[in-house]
Parts: C-alpha cells; structure tokens; sequence
C-alpha cells in the first residue's frame, strides 16, 4: 500500500517539475539544470518504487524503507 502511494507522489511530483510554469522560472534563474536533474532523480525513484512494491511483499526492510520514502514524497509534494 505505502508504495502505491509514494509511486502516485512521485508521479505527481515529476507533473509538477514539468509545468511550464516552473520550467520558466528555471530558465531565468538558470536552474533548467538542476530542474532536469530532479526529473531524473524523481524518475529513478519511480523506478525504484516499482522494484520494491515487489519485494515489500517478503521483505519488511523494505516496507519500512517505502513508508519512510513515502513521507519525503509527501512532503515534496506539499512545497
């Protein structure tokens, strides 16, 4: 379950980081850099996400890890 939604935070988030709007923004402070990186970086998260929903049926590590993964996400989102 943690992991459906931490999959669904980091979608939004990547949504987020795509607006044009903050793409704009990142062009005339000359983050377009960093906001490309961050895609990446959410990206391999989701993928990450992906993997672990798998493993989290047997491992209680990484349903651990998930939730604690979920609340960052969460907090991201809100910013």
């Amino acid at each position: 379950m943690a992991e459906a939604i931490a999959f669904d935070l980091a979608l939004e988030l990547i949504t987020k980081l795509s607006s044009r709007a903050l793409s704009q923004v990142g062009m005339w402070w000359n983050l377009k850099h960093d906001l490309d990186d961050l895609k990446r970086t959410v990206r391999t998260i989701k993928a990450v996400l992906l993997d672990a929903e798998e493993k989290s049926v047997t491992d209680n590590l990484v349903k651990v890890w998930l939730e604690e993964l979920k609340d960052v996400l969460m907090m991201l989102t809100t910013c």
